[in-house]
């Protein structure tokens, strides 16, 4: 897995462009990360090899603007109970 693996598909990012629903673009979304294989692993791996610096999740979008970003970080929450931060 790697890092670009949670950014939101082309298919998706085009369709939500063109209309798509917010709560649909979430729950293609979901579908998306849901395929990937463990998450919490891949976190793990990229806390050992940031040595103890923060681990960074960027979109262009501005701060409290709906995108993948608020969508991922929910389920990290969900599923792990870690809560990222919105910087």
């Amino acid at each position: 897995m790697q890092i670009n693996s949670f950014a939101p598909t082309k298919e998706l990012l085009s369709d939500y462009k063109n209309g798509l629903s917010e709560e649909e673009y979430e729950t293609r979304y979901r579908k998306q990360i849901n395929k990937l294989s463990d998450i919490y692993a891949f976190f793990k791996i990229m806390a050992k090899q940031a040595k103890g610096r923060d681990i960074l999740l960027l979109c262009y979008e501005k701060k409290s603007a709906f995108c993948h970003r608020h969508i991922l970080s929910d389920i990290i929450f969900e599923r792990y109970g870690y809560r990222i931060q919105e910087l």
